[in-house]
């Protein structure tokens, strides 16, 4: 499902209703008594004013009470949205490695495949997922053995894949650790931001290998978030830092309900900004204020004829 959708804005909606609904009836009853009051001796001249500002002070507070609780409402929704949109990032990231580690398993219980059923699998894996560009058995050594696919990659073929240092550490740290590594997002040579998922291959003690999987940063986040999220809120990804997704963090308004919240998942730390769009922001805020305000200064008016 997608974030902030209709239940949680109709919590924004609905505010209490009480209130207003006792202020709706008393200026009722004070028509019916301004009405009937032309058979009966008139009340002193300050007492209309008297009561008239009473009623626009009881008024005021109530107009600004049920603003701070809309915004307290929309704090909560965008609150639970950005941990849904957390969750689905995660999930994303956790299908994406269990996918190449597929790869890797089946490799350590039976051994290294033919080249034409890897080139078959991983082109399949390539085939249903927009932000996988590449998938590479990358030998002990470092060096990129095998490919897919190969048109375009033909210079990465017998490269090293540890000649640069932020590749060797996150390929080291998969291969000491025996556990699967995600690098920090860089500029792919395809073009784009994004980053790779490291699997190792062992059998038993015997170190095989690792299966590497190149992802863009764009399209994967477009994949596991909806439309009509994009569309609700504006979403700025952070590593480090500084900004990886979105327009950083200087476009984030004053006064505006954000949230912020962390996503670290196999060595990959994210920061993440999230807060309405203006468009989403003003149909999600209840007109009930406004109602309130407009019922009593009416009613206050009339009570001071």
């Amino acid at each position: 499902a997608g974030m902030g959708g209709g239940t949680g804005w109709t919590l924004v909606t609905h505010v209490a209703p009480h209130p207003a609904a006792g202020l709706l009836f008393l200026g009722l009853a004070v028509i019916a008594w301004m009405e009937g009051r032309g058979s009966l001796p008139g009340p002193p001249p300050w007492v209309p004013a008297l009561v008239a500002a009473g009623v626009t002070a009881a008024t005021l507070a109530l107009w600004q009470a049920l603003l701070v609780h809309n915004r307290e409402q929309l704090a909560r929704v965008t609150s639970s949205d950005a941990e849904k949109l957390k969750s689905e990032i995660a999930a994303g990231l956790q299908s994406r490695v269990v996918k190449l580690a597929h790869l890797a398993t089946r490799w350590a219980l039976l051994g290294p495949p033919p080249k034409q059923e890897w080139q078959l699998d991983t082109g399949l894996l390539l085939h249903e997922d927009e932000a996988a560009i590449a998938v590479a058995w990358v030998a002990p050594t470092f060096h990129i053995r095998w490919i897919e696919p190969l048109a375009g990659n033909e210079p990465l073929q017998g490269a090293d894949l540890g000649s640069l240092s932020w590749r060797r550490i996150a390929l080291t740290s998969a291969r000491d650790t025996r556990q699967v590594t995600l690098t920090p997002t860089v500029e792919l040579s395809s073009g784009g931001r994004g980053f790779l998922v490291i699997v190792p291959i062992y059998r038993g003690d015997s170190f095989g290998g690792l299966v590497v999987g190149a992802l863009r940063l764009g399209p994967f986040l477009e994949t596991v978030v909806h439309d009509t999220t994009l569309a609700r809120y504006h979403i700025i990804l952070l590593e480090q830092g500084r900004p990886i997704y979105g327009e950083g963090p200087a476009a984030q308004p004053r006064g505006r309900p954000y949230q912020e919240t962390s996503l670290e998942l196999y060595g990959l730390r994210w920061r993440l900004l999230v807060w309405p769009q203006t468009t989403w922001l003003a149909q999600g805020i209840s007109a009930l204020p406004t109602v309130v305000l407009l019922l009593g200064l009416f009613t206050a008016g009339l009570m001071s004829w």
